[in-house]
């Protein structure tokens, strides 16, 4: 055979492989997840065995009841409480524009000199309205079509649960086989290296998961005691929007201080200072000890990585900036000693 029938044969080949992957994507997707998970959950699952001296698959199964409660919880109670919620305040959408554009117009009086800003203040109300109403609306249209789209992929959902139950019941196994099969002169670095960051993973879905719980329920709660209309649903806005670092709390805060508007300036006041209270204490408090424990990373590295990664990925990569930035010091740390080292850490975290 002539070098370039294998070489054309090699191209054909690889070029047939990365077409197969890219046609059982979503199938590799789930499987990646589910054993992403199983890694994860791994060490839970032996403690727990350990400890009570359970067979692996016995405390694979306290696990998943100790996860699906709360998510059946939340589905039956919280789930139609939010879809309710969210189609009354798509329905009261003009009446919320239509206080904004009364009160913006009493300010109008000390902007008539200047032409350019009254043009500017009209042209920002004509648009104001649709598009707080699309916001709205593909909310309300998200919550129902995900209540539609997990009805129609319990097959799915069942799948993936006995898939991550087989991950966790072999795990010792197949990191045996992976270990196996990774050539010697980086094997004990690529298995520290994934150790690591398995570990930073779990920590960094424990502290955001505690984070998100916090603001939620506290903001929740605040609205609900200052008679804030909608306050179930301004809590879950405060706990998904806490996802974003740093820029969370303020966009979580928004909607509570215009619907609390509508009632008056005063209780506007009050959220805003209940807010600010809330954002304080996880700032000063509930932050220190929870994520820059967990993460061990300085708040420029934060910052940095969420517009970098933000850039590249858009809103995934705002969210998963802090885990990413956290992979790669700890490839680094452990595959580049020498720059680690030269950029006066000592090699420690």
């Amino acid at each position: 055979m002539k070098a370039w029938h294998r070489e054309l044969l090699w191209v054909l080949g690889v070029s047939f492989l990365i077409w197969i992957i890219y046609r059982i994507r979503s199938v590799l997707f789930l499987f990646l997840i589910t054993g992403i998970l199983a890694y994860i959950f791994d060490p839970f699952v032996s403690k727990l065995a350990s400890k009570l001296r359970l067979k692996k698959g016995l405390a694979i199964g306290i696990l998943y009841i100790l996860i699906i409660i709360p998510i059946i919880i939340f589905f039956a109670i919280g789930l139609p409480i939010l879809a309710s919620q969210l189609t009354s305040l798509a329905k009261n959408i003009p009446e919320y524009y239509k206080f904004i554009s009364d009160m913006i117009e009493k300010w109008q009086t000390s902007i008539q000199t200047n032409p350019i800003l009254q043009n500017a203040v009209k042209t920002f109300l004509s648009s104001l309205q649709p598009r707080i109403e699309g916001l709205i609306s593909s909310i309300a249209n998200w919550t129902f079509n995900f209540i539609i789209t997990l009805t129609s992929s319990i097959f799915i959902l069942i799948l993936a649960i006995a898939l991550n139950f087989y991950f966790l019941i072999d795990l010792d196994n197949i990191k045996r086989w992976f270990a196996n099969i990774l050539p010697a002169n980086i094997r004990n670095q690529t298995l520290n290296a994934l150790e690591e960051i398995n570990i930073s993973f779990r920590s960094f879905l424990k502290a955001q998961a505690i984070l998100c719980l916090y603001v939620g329920i506290s903001d929740g709660i605040g609205a609900y005691i200052l008679g804030i209309d909608y306050a179930f649903t301004l809590g879950v806005i405060a706990a998904f929007t806490e996802l974003i670092p740093y820029l969370g709390p303020l966009l979580g805060g928004i909607p509570a201080v215009i619907i609390a508007l509508i009632s008056s300036p005063w209780k506007a006041l009050e959220i805003v200072i209940w807010y600010v209270v809330v954002q304080q204490l996880e700032a000063n408090v509930v932050v220190p000890k929870v994520m820059e424990k967990e993460m061990g990373l300085h708040p420029l590295i934060v910052i940095f990585s969420m517009l970098a990664f933000g850039k590249l990925f858009g809103f995934w990569g705002v969210l998963l900036a802090v885990p990413l930035a956290a992979i790669i010091k700890i490839v680094i740390k452990i595959y580049f000693p020498h720059i680690w080292e030269r950029g006066g850490t000592n090699g420690k975290g």
